[in-house]
């Protein structure tokens, strides 16, 4: 059996707490008319960091929440829920969130016929 990458275990991990938060998440933007408020997984970008005895690895997490405007409260809500998580623990790894490198904002979305909320997160999480 081949042992997930980290980045694939950071990804793995997040996706299974969120959905355990019972929130509604994809790994992309559903094609079909699915309920708002929901969330979708963005890409992890790893990054290596030279340390004194070993290398570190740095993961950048993209979270996409997404809502209609009568859903500004729980998209506002579900992005503080997920930004007040400040470590996560895999099978193998210990990440740390890196806070003053984290990144929550909330846009307003009128690509579509329906004004809509994009909660954008670029979380930074630190092997340990």
């Amino acid at each position: 059996m081949i042992k997930p990458s980290i980045t694939q275990e950071l990804y793995d991990t997040i996706y299974f707490n969120l959905e355990k938060m019972c929130y509604t998440v994809y790994e992309k933007l559903p094609e079909e008319e699915v309920p708002y408020p929901f969330i979708v997984m963005g890409p992890i970008h790893k990054r290596h960091r030279n340390l004194k005895t070993a290398i570190g690895v740095i993961c950048d997490v993209d979270i996409d929440v997404w809502g209609d405007s009568e859903s500004r409260f729980s998209v506002d809500s579900i992005i503080d829920e997920i930004d007040s998580v400040t470590r996560i623990n895999t099978d193998n790894w210990s990440f740390i969130k890196r806070v003053n490198e984290s990144d929550c904002q909330i846009l307003h979305d009128n690509s579509t016929d329906h004004d809509l909320l994009h909660g954008v997160m670029s979380l930074v999480f630190e092997s340990r």
